[in-house]
């Protein structure tokens, strides 16, 4: 009997191997679920990635409201921050967690999480998915750094429009000054721009200075660029006296195959700079004597010393306004930092907001005699290599974490386009025809910079 059974059941089992009829359904039937969870992942995923947008916009219009409320204790805006959150992002087919308000170096930091619970997922096991946001925001008295490049060249600097220009900038800083926690939360640098920078004669240990028996401690490259600036061929023109050194440098080029006029915020110690000799006839395409504006004014926290010194501001010639553009971000840079006079100087892009603001109206003649020779534009137009290379160094100075601001002031059309392509964003340009104009866009900037705004 034993027997027996066992031959059946090997016959059973042998029929059941050979038997094929209903793998089909078997298989799709294992394949479902995976299938499904597939699908599960890409809806669900869907609605976590819209829910997650809602809760970035609702992070933000809270700490936000919480940073301009007005209220004394973190308690009180903590109360603020949760209830605009939750207006925001109503309940639904999520659940709101915890909402959390610190305060932080750079200001007010919200953080929200909430969950939501899935659909088709649950079938390969997860019934719920996680959602954090973040986001912070700087009051009215963040600290700034802001360095305002002025072009200082004979169609800037006189009549009415300098007048006007002045008088706004000066109503701009006090404004601002009132606003600053503290003394050492507004420092402003003044970049009087002509020919060339004059960074002071105290910064004497920044410059290089040929002797002509030292000729073979120079590079190729430094050697060349000495002998641009030599236009009868003699080499006693490079030997510069100190003494008469007028505080003036040209503009430190350092050429790659893409950008033959790049200009970076390398420090002095690094690559120093080359002296303007007063005495000397300088130019590639026809000879002129270059003028030099000014000393920098600041880095400083006094804004009527400041103002002081705008006011000695006088002509220097045409704008060469990358190099103008290079010194304003060589001002607020952290490579370098002390050696500005000031402890510290400048700080992290973390702990301080830093803008530049450019004043120009496009007229320039340095094009033909220093770049390419071209007058694309027309004469005292400027032309296409100065102005893209000015856009160059506006790109490296953003990309470092430094806002830009421009100001066109009426004059070469051409050069219009450069400034807005220089400028953070469409509302970093102010086209400035009139003098109400002028007045206008520093009021609206001096605001601007008083508000909250979200930083991340």
């Amino acid at each position: 009997m034993l027997k027996r059974i066992t031959q059946h059941l090997k016959r059973s089992s042998a029929r059941f191997c050979r038997d094929r009829r209903g793998v089909v359904a078997v298989v799709m039937g294992i394949a479902v679920i995976p299938v499904t969870g597939l699908i599960g992942a890409t809806v669900d995923f869907s609605r976590v990635s819209e829910i997650h947008s809602t809760y970035q916009s609702a992070a933000d219009a809270a700490v936000l409201a919480a940073a301009t409320s007005g209220l004394s204790t973190l308690a009180q805006k903590q109360n603020l921050a949760d209830e605009v959150f939750r207006t925001h992002a109503p309940e639904g087919s999520h659940r709101i967690g915890q909402i959390t308000l610190s305060e932080s170096e750079l200001g007010l930091h919200i953080r929200a999480a909430g969950q939501m619970d899935t659909t088709l997922l649950s079938v390969m096991g997860i019934d719920a998915v996680d959602i954090g946001v973040e986001a912070v925001a700087q009051g009215a008295s963040a600290p700034l750094e802001i360095a305002f490049v002025i072009d200082a060249t004979n169609s800037m600097t006189f009549g009415s429009r300098w007048t006007t220009a002045y008088d706004s900038l000066d109503r701009m800083l006090e404004s601002l000054d009132g606003a600053s926690a503290g003394p050492e939360d507004l420092r402003v640098t003044v970049i009087p721009m002509g020919d060339m920078v004059n960074i002071g004669e105290q910064n004497a240990g920044w410059i290089e200075t040929f002797q002509m028996g030292d000729l073979h401690n120079y590079t190729d490259a430094e050697y060349e660029a000495f002998r641009a600036y030599d236009t009868d061929n003699d080499a006693s023109d490079w030997e510069l006296d100190q003494d008469d050194w007028s505080g003036c440098v040209f503009a430190r080029e350092q050429p790659t195959m893409a950008n033959p006029y790049r200009l970076t915020d390398v420090r002095a110690n690094v690559e120093t700079f080359i002296p303007h000799d007063p005495d000397q006839e300088y130019g590639v395409h026809g000879l002129r004597s270059l003028r030099c504006p000014v000393p920098i004014i600041g880095p400083s926290e006094d804004m009527r010393q400041i103002m002081r010194d705008v006011a000695d501001i006088r002509p220097a010639g045409t704008g060469r306004f990358d190099e103008g553009m290079a010194w304003a971000w060589r001002s607020l840079s952290v490579n370098w930092r002390n050696d500005w006079g000031i402890a510290g100087y400048p700080r992290s892009t973390e702990d301080v907001r830093k803008i530049i603001v450019f004043i120009t109206d496009g007229n320039s003649t340095f094009e033909v005699r220093f770049f390419d020779g071209h007058d694309e534009y027309g004469h005292n137009n400027a032309g296409v290599e100065m102005l893209s290379n000015l856009v160059a160094v506006c790109e490296s100075a953003k990309a470092s974490g430094i806002e830009v601001v421009t100001f066109f002031i009426e004059g070469n059309r051409h050069a219009e386009k450069y400034m807005q392509d220089c400028a953070t964003s469409s509302s970093h340009f102010f086209d400035v025809t009139r003098n109400v104009d002028m007045e206008d866009a520093f009021s609206t900037l001096g605001s601007r910079l008083q508000e909250a705004r979200l930083v991340r």
